[in-house]
């Protein structure tokens, strides 16, 4: 038996929608899968700076802002990158290499945003915000 299949009796398909969708989603934990096709996700970890809540810089300009919600963004991405690392590990225990491959490969999709993220932060600091966001037009 795999690990995901000792996780609730959930299948690497239906783990691997959950992942997605929570990360789409930026929700820092997953509920377990009740067996029906209705996903059903815990509430949202409190972050520090959550970007799911632009709402908090209304009435501020873009120029003002971009550079935070990259940080905010560099940080989930952070945590994204430790989850995945510990869910390896754990799989590897469960010798569930099936379960490491997928993982292995979210994770190397993780560290490549995780990089173009701070791509864009250090064009921020050479170019100055103003001429950083003409180039994103």
């Amino acid at each position: 038996m795999s690990f995901l299949e000792k996780t609730n009796g959930t299948t690497k398909t239906e783990t691997a929608a959950r992942i997605s969708s929570s990360k789409e989603k930026g929700v820092g934990a997953i509920s377990s899968y009740d067996g029906d096709d209705k996903q059903k996700l815990d509430k949202p970890e409190k972050t520090e700076t959550d970007t799911n809540e632009i709402s908090k810089y209304e009435g501020k300009s873009t120029k003002d802002i971009i550079r935070k919600i990259l940080e905010a963004n560099l940080k989930l991405e952070g945590k994204g990158i430790k989850d995945i690392k510990e869910t390896i590990s754990i799989a590897e225990k469960e010798k569930d290499f099936v379960s490491v491959m997928l993982l292995e490969e979210m994770l190397k999709n993780e560290e490549e945003h995780t990089h173009w993220i701070e791509k864009q932060i250090n064009l921020i600091e050479l170019m100055g915000v103003e001429n950083y966001l003409r180039t994103q037009i």
